[in-house]
C-alpha cells in the first residue's frame, strides 16, 4: 500500500488538532483574555513558521506576484481558518474536547463528501458509494452516543 505514508500523516495531523485546541484554550485562559486574542496570537505564531519556511524553499515568495490574479474566493481559506481556529478556542472548555470534535468530524466528514462527489476547485471528483455513506451513517451513530447525556 503505496499511500500508507499518507494515511499515517493525515493519522497524525488529526492528532495534533486536539493539541492545539488546548494549546489554545489554555493561553486564552493564561492571559486571562479572549477567545479572539489567543487566536490571533496563534495565527502569528504560525504565520512566522510558515514565513520562514516558504523563504527556505526553492522560489520562495516569487508566486506571490501572481496573488492578485486570483479569484477572491481563493483567498478565503485564511478567514475560513481564522474562524474554525477562534471556533475550537471558544468552544473547547464549552463543550470539552471528545463532543467539540466528534461533531467538528462529523461535519468535515459530510462537507468532504459532497466536495469529493462534485469536485470542487483543484481538487477531482471522486465516486462516493454505499459504503462511504454507510461510513458516514456510522460517524453519526458515533456522535450521538459520545454526546448521549449532554
Amino acid at each position: 500500500m503505496r499511500e500508507l505514508p499518507w494515511l499515517l500523516m493525515a493519522l497524525a495531523m488529526g492528532a495534533l488538532l486536539p493539541l492545539q485546541t488546548v494549546a489554545n484554550a489554555s493561553l486564552r485562559s493564561g492571559l486571562g483574555s479572549t477567545a479572539t486574542l489567543a487566536t490571533l496570537v496563534s495565527f502569528i505564531g504560525g504565520t512566522l513558521v510558515l514565513a520562514v519556511a516558504s523563504l527556505l524553499q526553492p522560489g520562495g515568495v516569487a508566486p506571490l506576484a501572481r496573488l492578485a490574479q486570483q479569484p477572491g474566493w481563493q483567498l478565503l481559506g485564511g478567514p475560513i481558518g481564522a474562524c474554525f481556529l477562534f471556533g475550537m478556542t471558544f468552544l473547547a472548555p464549552r463543550l470539552g474536547l471528545t463532543a467539540l470534535l466528534s461533531l467538528v468530524i462529523a461535519g468535515q466528514l459530510f462537507v468532504s463528501l459532497g466536495i469529493d462527489r462534485l469536485g470542487l476547485g483543484a481538487l477531482a471528483a471522486r465516486s462516493v458509494g454505499p459504503m462511504q455513506i454507510a461510513g458516514a451513517a456510522l460517524v453519526v451513530v458515533g456522535v450521538l452516543l459520545v454526546n448521549a447525556g449532554r
